[in-house]
């Protein structure tokens, strides 16, 4: 497994392989440089003991910018990153993918791209839809190579994102949603788990609800 994050994960890696068992390495790069992310994987395709079988595309910036508060500077820094870093990953991994006649891309957008939103700046709802239309394109244009695509789209997550919410607004979040619950990122990581996975070899193309309901596709 490797982590590939703007901020050095060294740490991070270190407990993974501690839990896992398996090896774990971290890389520092900005996924919104093109040429930083190739770099990272030439290294990996010179190792033929550990081919690429999957992809998650996790790394992304949030923006709560008023609708029509953003600015451009800020609007295209958002869209490099949340959009355009993954699609640097996948075109990097791609090709790696192929190598072994299969391969899983999950891409984690979020229910403000499901749905739109009322706090999210709309850059960020924006990015989170044009992934959700990518994975489907991916799934299509990949599919022949053996390779998965598929997205998990989450609601509110119990991390440092919404820690600050006040109590009253988690409290009427909670009760809007059907399993009266704000999701931890266990439940996340279980679904991304789940589309890796063999579990789910026939599933592509798919957008994974993972809000609680609170959000229920048609």
């Amino acid at each position: 497994m490797i982590i590939i994050d703007v901020q050095q994960g060294a740490d991070i890696a270190a407990d993974l392989e501690r839990q896992s068992g398996g090896k774990v390495a971290a890389y520092c790069a900005d996924i919104s440089n093109e040429e930083a992310v190739r770099a990272i994987f030439s290294r990996l395709a010179s190792d033929s003991s550990q081919p690429v079988r999957g992809l998650v595309n996790s790394a992304g910036i949030y923006s709560e910018a008023a609708p029509g508060d953003g600015t451009d500077e800020n609007e295209l820094r958002l869209f490099r990153v949340n959009v355009l870093g993954a699609q640097h990953l996948v075109n990097a991994a791609v090709p790696l993918m192929a190598k072994t006649g299969s391969g899983s891309i999950v891409t984690l957008a979020s229910m403000a791209g499901r749905a739109g939103a009322e706090a999210a700046a709309e850059a960020y709802t924006g990015s989170k839809s044009d992934l959700i239309g990518r994975s489907k394109q991916w799934a299509k244009v990949y599919g022949t190579c053996g390779i998965r695509s598929n997205v998990v789209a989450p609601g509110p997550v119990n991390t440092g994102m919404i820690r600050s919410w006040s109590p009253a607004r988690r409290q009427i979040f909670i009760e809007k949603t059907p399993l009266h619950r704000i999701a931890e990122p266990e439940d996340i990581a279980d679904a991304v788990w789940f589309l890796l996975s063999d579990y789910s070899r026939h599933i592509t193309g798919v957008c994974l609800d993972v809000n609680g309901g609170y959000y229920i596709a048609p």
